[in-house]
């Protein structure tokens, strides 16, 4: 059977390995009953680590399902572009709704930053709680829209220049597109910066809070190799801007 028309289902445990038979919650068996399958079946399955296998369907009830893994699979996506999200702390609870739309619209991480003009700054104990609660607003979204993937957030709150510090460390080898949006630039759009010959395949972008960037702050993106860009749109809200620029990106490249 082809793999990729296989189902394939969220399974919240992260100690899969092949042969293990493992009892499934109410919540992962709720998918699986909407699409019918039977006693036997060949189905995917991935955890939070976005590890893949084939798995077994043991059907002993209505209420009682199970899984035996069966055998581990490679990650066909890892061609696919990947988009990677630094985004600016927004006021309340505006991240949650950044997290769940960037989560099922296909973000690979979410890198919450400290800027200048961010107003509510956060300690790394608080974070700590609000970490807990990013990932199950993610866990949320990917069962919600029946994903195939989880969005990584990272584990510690970054000001800016840890950001750019940590896009240089980690995206050295990738050489990934780096984008960072502010309002005042003038020439770029991000049509343009995108209709450019590259052989970049992905996307760094850093979005800012309701302030926006400072001055100082774009003028180190562009010292680190960052393209400044201006949606050409009316001012957009900071927990809608992430969304709007994911979902451009992902229709220029045929991915929606």
């Amino acid at each position: 059977m082809n793999s990729q028309k296989t189902p394939l289902f969220f399974i919240d445990r992260n100690d899969l390995v092949v042969g293990l038979h493992v009892a499934l919650s109410e919540e992962e068996m709720s998918p699986i009953k909407a699409r019918r399958l039977s006693d036997g079946a060949i189905i995917r399955v991935f955890n939070r680590k976005n590890d893949r296998f084939k798995a077994r369907l043991n059907i002993e009830s209505n209420r009682s399902f199970s899984i035996e893994i069966a055998e581990e699979e490679m990650d066909t996506n890892n061609t696919n572009p990947r988009f990677y999200l630094f985004q600016a702390m927004p006021k309340l609870k505006k991240m949650d709704d950044i997290i769940r739309m960037t989560t099922e619209l296909g973000v690979s991480g979410i890198f919450p930053m400290i800027t200048e003009h961010v107003v509510k700054r956060s300690d790394d104990d608080s974070y700590v709680k609000m970490k807990k609660r990013y990932d199950d607003i993610v866990i949320a979204a990917v069962r919600q829209s029946n994903l195939s993937y989880i969005s990584k957030i990272h584990e510690s709150l970054l000001t800016f220049k840890e950001s750019l510090d940590f896009i240089d460390a980690h995206f050295e080898n990738e050489q990934p597109l780096r984008i960072l949006f502010f309002e005042n630039e003038t020439e770029h759009t991000l049509k343009q910066i995108m209709d450019e010959p590259t052989n970049s395949r992905d996307v760094v972008f850093l979005i800012g809070p309701e302030g926006g960037f400072s001055k100082r702050e774009v003028d180190e993106a562009l010292s680190r190799g960052f393209r400044i860009v201006n949606l050409k749109c009316d001012t957009l809200r900071t927990e809608t801007a992430a969304a709007v620029v994911l979902s451009a990106m992902r229709y220029h490249l045929g991915m929606l």
